[in-house]
């Protein structure tokens, strides 16, 4: 479906085009972002961290949205 992306367990995501990536690193990735800044500055971004999972994957520990100057993180 266009317009649409998801991520799920440690950790999987598929893109608005339909990529699917797996992202097992220590570090924060970005989700969406404009490519042309139609709305100012936009983007997401999923903060990831060792979770000491059995397996050695990563678990995501944030989600972050920037908007403009603003930027919110929630855990």
């Amino acid at each position: 479906m266009a317009g649409v992306c998801s991520g799920w367990g440690d950790p999987h995501y598929i893109t608005f085009d339909g990529t699917y990536y797996t992202f097992l690193d220590n570090c924060t990735y970005v989700l969406v972002q404009q490519i042309v800044p139609v709305f100012g500055h936009f983007r997401v971004l999923i903060d990831n961290y060792f979770c000491n999972a059995e397996d050695g994957l990563s678990c995501p520990r944030s989600i972050i949205l920037e908007y403009r100057q603003d930027r919110v993180s929630a855990v």
